[in-house]
C-alpha cells in the first residue's frame, strides 16, 4: 500500500524530465549524502533498521516548508538514499515518520545571536587580560565585592563622585514638550518622521527627528545621538547605512529620536561640563520616549558615534533609564596618545568653569596643561572604566574603530568581571573595524544588537 502511496505522489510532483533525470546513475557522496529530489533525510537506527516510508514524509505537513535537520542526531547513523534504493528497502513501509527528530526552525533571536554572539567573547591574546586597569570589585579599604547589595552601595558613590566632578544636574523634565514642529514627511517604507525643537534644558531645545515606524505599538525605542540629526534620521541618504542608526532602528520597529544637543558649552551658572549638560539632556529625551503611549519605557536604548560615542557613554552611564548601550569609536578609556580620544577639551570635559578663558585645542601638554573636571578626574587616577562600570549589568557594545581597537578589550574585562559576580554573563561586547568612518557592517550589527535585546 505504502509503495502505492509513493508512486502516485511522485507522479503527481515529478515531471516527465525529472523522471528521466532519476533514471540515470549517479555517483555516491563519501560524506552527508542528500536526498535531492525530496529535499529531505532518512534517518536510520545505528543498526541501518527501519527506513523512513517516503510516502510518510510527503504527506507531512512540513515537506518543502523547512529544510532538513542539520544537527547531530545522538546513537544514529544519517544515511541518505535515492528513491529506488529506498523502494527496494526491505523495511520500507515499516517505520512512521513521527520517530524522525524535529528540529524547530531558529527563532529570531537565535538568527539575530548567530550574527552578535562571537562580539562577547574576547580573542584569545585578551582573555582574562584587564592590563593595568584597576577591578572595580576592589573597594579602597582593601576589600573585595561578593555580592549585588555591595555593588549596589558602592556603583551609588560611584555616580555620586563623578556628577560631583562634573556638574550635578538640574532637576528633570518630567514632561519634555515639542515646542516648534518643522513638519511631517513619510519615508517609502511608511515611516513617519516629524522634524521638531525638543525641550531637553530649561529655556532651550534640541533639534531633532522623531521616526514612528508602521502600525499601533507598543514598539521598544531608541536614542541616536549625533551632530545631525537628519543625518541619524536618514534624510541624508548619501550616509544611509552608516550613521543612521535611528533610521535603520526604525525599520526594525522600533521608534526612534535622533537627536543633536543644545549646546555644546559648559554652563557657567549650573557648573555643569558639557558632557554633563548632554547627559541631563539625553536623560530628558528619555523622558520624552517614555511619555509616548506607543513606547515601551522599559525597553528603550542609546547609541552614538564619535562626538555621539562618548555623549552616550556619559549618558547610559548616569541614568539608569537606558535599557541597552551601544557607543562607536568614541574612546572608552583616557588615552593622551590619540587625538581623538580627546575628553580634554573644553567641549567635552576640559571646560574651566568661571574662567575668562579656555584651554587651547589639542593634546595636553606643559603650555597646553589640562583644566576642568579632566584634570581633576584624569590626575586622581579615575578612568572611564569608572562609567562602564555603572552600565552593568545592562548589555553595552563598543563597536570600536582607529580609536578604540582590539586592545580595548583589556578595560572590558573588568566589566566582564562585574558582570559575573552579578550574576550575569554575555553583557558586554566589542566589535572592531579599521576605520573611525562607519561602515555598513558596523551599523547593521549594532543595529541588530539593538533588535536582539529589546526586540525579541
Amino acid at each position: 500500500m505504502a509503495n502505492t502511496q509513493f508512486c502516485s505522489k511522485l507522479r503527481e510532483l515529478l515531471s516527465w524530465k525529472t523522471r528521466r533525470k532519476l533514471r540515470r546513475p549517479r555517483p555516491r557522496r563519501s560524506s552527508s549524502f542528500s536526498l535531492e529530489l525530496l529535499d529531505a533525510r532518512v534517518l536510520l537506527s545505528g543498526d541501518v533498521a527501519g527506513a523512513v516510508p517516503v510516502a510518510d514524509i510527503l504527506n507531512s505537513s512540513t515537506f518543502g516548508i523547512h529544510a532538513a535537520p542539520t544537527q547531530a542526531v545522538l546513537n544514529t547513523a544519517e544515511v541518505s538514499w535515492s528513491v529506488s534504493d529506498i523502494l527496494r528497502s526491505s523495511t520500507f513501509g515499516r517505520q512512521s515518520a513521527a520517530a524522525l527528530p524535529v528540529q524547530a526552525a531558529p527563532t529570531k533571536a537565535d538568527l539575530l545571536w548567530d550574527r552578535i554572539g562571537s562580539f562577547f567573547t574576547p580573542p584569545a591574546q585578551y582573555a582574562g587580560d584587564a592590563g593595568g586597569y584597576a577591578s572595580l570589585l576592589e573597594l579602597p579599604d582593601g576589600s573585595r565585592i561578593t555580592t549585588v547589595d555591595q555593588w549596589n552601595q558602592h556603583r551609588a558613590e560611584i555616580r555620586d563622585y563623578w556628577l560631583q566632578q562634573i556638574g550635578p544636574w538640574p532637576a528633570e523634565i518630567e514632561h519634555p514638550r515639542i515646542l516648534i514642529h518643522h513638519g511631517t514627511t513619510v519615508s517609502p517604507e511608511g515611516i513617519t518622521r516629524e522634524d521638531i525643537e525638543l525641550e531637553t534644558f530649561p529655556g532651550t531645545t534640541s533639534r531633532a527627528f522623531l521616526l514612528t515606524p508602521p502600525g499601533n505599538g507598543p514598539f521598544p525605542a531608541a536614542l541616536d545621538l549625533w551632530y545631525f540629526p537628519e543625518e541619524s534620521a536618514g534624510v541624508t541618504t548619501s550616509l544611509g547605512g552608516h550613521v543612521d542608526f535611528a533610521y535603520q532602528l526604525a525599520k526594525r520597529g522600533f521608534i526612534s529620536l535622533a537627536m543633536t544637543g543644545s549646546s555644546y558649552r559648559g554652563d557657567p551658572e549650573t557648573g555643569l561640563e558639557p558632557l554633563s549638560m548632554l547627559a541631563y539632556e539625553a536623560n530628558n529625551a528619555y523622558n520624552f520616549l517614555a511619555d509616548q503611549a506607543s513606547v515601551k519605557a522599559s525597553q528603550v536604548g542609546i547609541v552614538g558615534h564619535s562626538f555621539g560615542g562618548k555623549w552616550a557613554l556619559f549618558s547610559g552611564a548616569l541614568t539608569d533609564n537606558f535599557a541597552a548601550v551601544a557607543v562607536s569609536d568614541p574612546g572608552v578609556v583616557w588615552d593622551e596618545t590619540d587625538v581623538n580620544a580627546n575628553y580634554w577639551e573644553p567641549w567635552y570635559l576640559g571646560y574651566d568653569v568661571g574662567a575668562a578663558t579656555q584651554r587651547s585645542p589639542g593634546v595636553p601638554a606643559d603650555d597646553n596643561p589640562r583644566t576642568g573636571a579632566y584634570a581633576r578626574l584624569y590626575e586622581s587616577g579615575h578612568d572611564l572604566t569608572e562609567l562602564h562600570a555603572l552600565i552593568a549589568p545592562r548589555p553595552f557594545l563598543v563597536a570600536g574603530g582607529s580609536v578604540d581597537t582590539e586592545s580595548r578589550w583589556q578595560p572590558l574585562n573588568r566589566d566582564i568581571e562585574l558582570n559575573e559576580v552579578l550574576g550575569h554573563t554575555n553583557r558586554v561586547a566589542m566589535m572592531n573595524r579599521p576605520s573611525h568612518f562607519i561602515d555598513a557592517n558596523t551599523n547593521e550589527r549594532v543595529t541588530d544588537f539593538f533588535d536582539y535585546f529589546l526586540n525579541t
